[in-house]
């Protein structure tokens, strides 16, 4: 009865050993989508030659139960074998409906029983293989039917997992497969939750910019996971699916090329195990159509310029285990271990400077050349610290010497400036409505190539709790907060000055610790303020500058209100002035009303707002009364090349006042214009505000707008 019972304890924990989640070591989880489960000969071989380890295919329901209570395995059988053959891990995704129970995804307890049999059939047949199960793909577009509902799949992946976690609890269990960083869809599954049953979360990070842009979703997503994660369980992030046409505007085949080695080493830079490119293959032989240039290998199998240059980076780093970034504007570098070896990846955007170091001894292109490096006792050490830590514990454990690293025995935090932003690798305090961190010096870290060239990276350091500003529109003034922990000698200077249309310019001095709050000035209509903050830490100083613009009042002549999507779904919407309070000034009150399906609201910008920002805006904060209707919150901006970009906020779950903000990355889903992805100055604030209502679910409700507040860089 004891070794019985010892024995069933350990098979969990041996059968995940045997058949690990990919970790940060490259190769380990790079993989391609498929669309067969029977090869062309030597095709899979020619997959693992590439340095694939996974492949991503489709476990469809309906053909594998034809007649009710049937499954016919025998093709992902065949395709499981040969995949084995070839030492590579399959991801089967469960989907989709299956007419004989449901017309579209299952929505009824009977048809979600009915797939939950299928899935325990499944997962019993081919349990202790190294498969990786995911639910559904892409149930946030129409691949869910007949409509995207969150509700709808939440229930069915809870069953799902309930299922699995019952029949075979070691196998791994991975979701939503989203298409995009949907943050409401993504919130709403983990409210739901789903994260208790999954061992991972996959995304879909498609897009047409750079594979560089995606570093801030990443840290958005990993603080999402954090919040609703099951105490004492970490959830790693995995990309799931993402690739470039060769067709897209603005790319070729060379740089689909460039594209696919640096979206991997970017993906690994953020704690990103897996990486499945799609597509294996190409769709088809159409030169015009999209869908069918997404491939490594033409169709009839011939390697595209993008199946070589990823094999050529398998070669050069497989084995090599990620050991830190190394970054500045434009120009990336991830260091790379195996033992005492370092390698170090580097390339640049387009726009950046080729030049590596200050001797332009190694110039960079925009694919990613790997260099052999030799570090100094002291720098490997540090490299070394960097390997596998939480940033946030980082410089606690850091102990390099100081002539070396230029690091102070401080506590503090590593910081690296991606695109133009100072972030710490967590991503923590990048979405917060903040313009102040404190800054101590900038330090330096240096790298000894094999023929004895150097490299010097810049690094920032702060200190390991940072004082953070608020900064919002309040009884018609503009407070300033300040939270973090109050460190002896601390304290921030506030300059501000206020220039209302048409009068004198004001300004006022503050000092605060932390904790404090001040309002700073009146606030006219329309007023644009400039505030300086100066930290002092010692005798050291820092300082951070943003403009801000703000309404303290509105106006009905400041927006126009219409509604938009399908022109066969009805809707209305009115607005007017609401009754004026002390805290917010008079709000503009929006009357609307869905019908059933895809249907938005646009509050369009007039007047001040709508004038184009010479700078780039850094956030846009508004009080808004919600309705808790779910409907999800957005913006829209153009920039100087006629592109428009659509930041995402979230759902309306809370009902009363909120001040809410929207980050702005230059980063977010864009289209028209000149399709580079890349803002371009100066930046028009085009909607407001859009009302999305949620799923196409429809409905009536009322919203409030307060005082808008825009913070520029």
């Amino acid at each position: 009865m004891f070794s019985l019972a010892v024995a069933t304890l350990l098979l969990p924990l041996s059968y995940r050993t045997n058949f690990p989640l990919p970790g940060l070591k490259f190769g380990e989880g790079w993989g391609v989508n498929i669309h067969f489960t029977d090869e062309r000969p030597g095709e899979m071989k020619l997959i693992a030659e590439a340095g694939f380890k996974w492949v991503r295919m489709d476990f469809f329901w309906h053909q594998i139960e034809v007649k009710k209570g049937i499954y016919d395995f025998e093709p992902y059988e065949r395709l499981l074998k040969t995949c084995e053959r070839n030492k590579i891990r399959p991801i089967f995704i469960l989907d989709y409906g299956n007419d004989l129970y449901q017309k579209g995804s299952p929505r009824t307890a009977d048809s979600r029983a009915a797939f939950c049999k299928f899935v325990a059939a499944a997962v019993t047949k081919f349990k202790s293989r190294g498969v990786l199960w995911e639910m559904w793909n892409e149930p946030n577009i129409p691949f869910w039917q007949p409509a995207p509902n969150v509700a709808e799949y939440v229930a069915l992946a809870e069953s799902v997992g309930k299922t699995i976690r019952t029949v075979a609890a070691d196998e791994w269990f991975i979701g939503p497969a989203a298409s995009g960083f949907d943050w409401a869809f993504l919130e709403s599954c983990f409210k739901g939750g789903l994260l208790k049953y999954w061992d991972a979360v996959s995304v879909h990070p498609y897009r047409n910019a750079a594979p560089e842009t995606v570093g801030i979703d990443w840290a958005r997503l990993r603080d999402l996971v954090a919040r609703y994660s099951p105490r004492g369980k970490s959830i790693p992030m995995f990309s799931g699916e993402w690739g470039y046409s060769e067709l897209y505007a603005g790319l070729n085949r060379e740089k689909q090329a460039q594209y696919a080695t640096r979206q991997v080493l970017t993906n690994l830079s953020h704690g990103v195990g897996l990486s499945i490119w799609y597509d294996w293959k190409d769709d088809g032989p159409n030169p015009k159509e999209q869908e069918h240039h997404f491939g490594t290998v033409f169709e009839d199998l011939k390697p595209k310029e993008t199946y070589v240059a990823m094999r050529a980076m398998s070669q050069a780093l497989r084995g090599f285990e990620w050991a830190g970034s190394l970054n500045r504007e434009g120009q990336f570098a991830q260091l790379f271990r195996r033992g005492d070896t370092w390698r170090l990846a580097a390339w640049r955007e387009d726009f950046a400077n080729p030049a590596l170091n200050l001797s332009g001894t190694h110039p960079l292109t925009p694919t990613p050349t790997v260099f052999e490096v030799v570090p100094t006792p002291a720098q490997a050490t540090f490299w070394k610290k960097l390997n596998g830590l939480s940033l946030s514990k980082l410089v606690r454990s850091l102990d390099a010497e100081p002539a070396e690293t230029a690091l102070r025995r401080t506590p503090g935090v590593v910081r690296w400036t991606r695109s133009g932003r100072v972030m710490d690798s967590t991503g923590a305090g990048l979405f917060r409505p903040s313009i102040l961190s404190v800054l101590p010096e900038t330090v330096q870290s240096r790298v000894t190539f094999k023929d004895g060239s150097k490299l010097v990276f810049d690094v920032e350091r702060m200190f390991a709790e940072p004082l953070k500003t608020e900064i919002l529109p309040y009884r018609g003034m503009l407070r300033l907060s300040l939270s973090g922990p109050a460190f002896q000698g601390v304290t921030v200077e506030v300059k501000s000055s206020i220039t209302p249309p048409g009068a004198p310019t004001t300004s006022s001095t503050h000092v605060l610790r932390s904790g404090e709050s001040v309002d700073l000035t009146k606030l006219g209509q329309n007023a644009k303020i400039t505030a300086t903050m100066v930290a002092s830490k010692g005798a050291g100083t820092r300082q951070l500058t943003g403009s801000l613009r703000s309404l303290s009042d509105w106006a009905t002549e400041q927006v126009d209100v219409m509604t938009d999507g399908d022109a066969k779904v009805g809707s209305t919407c009115s607005f007017k002035l609401g009754q004026p309070s002390a805290e917010i000034g008079t709000p503009v009150v929006l009357d609307y009303h869905f019908d059933t399906g895809w249907k938005f609201l646009n509050v369009r910008a007039k007047g001040e707002l709508s004038k184009p920002f010479q700078g780039m805006i850094e956030s846009v904060g508004m009080w808004i009364y919600g309705d808790g209707s779910g409907h999800d919150l957005r913006l829209r901006y153009q920039d100087g090349a006629g592109q428009t970009f659509q930041p995402t906020y979230g759902p309306m779950t809370w009902k009363g006042w909120k001040y809410i903000t929207i980050p702005i990355t230059g980063t977010e889903h864009h289209w028209g214009g000149s399709e580079t992805g890349r803002v371009k100055l100066p930046v028009t604030i085009h909607t407001l505000l859009v009302v999305d209502s949620a799923g196409g679910k429809g409905g009536t409700g009322q919203i409030k707008i307060g005082p808008v507040l825009v913070i520029t860089k």
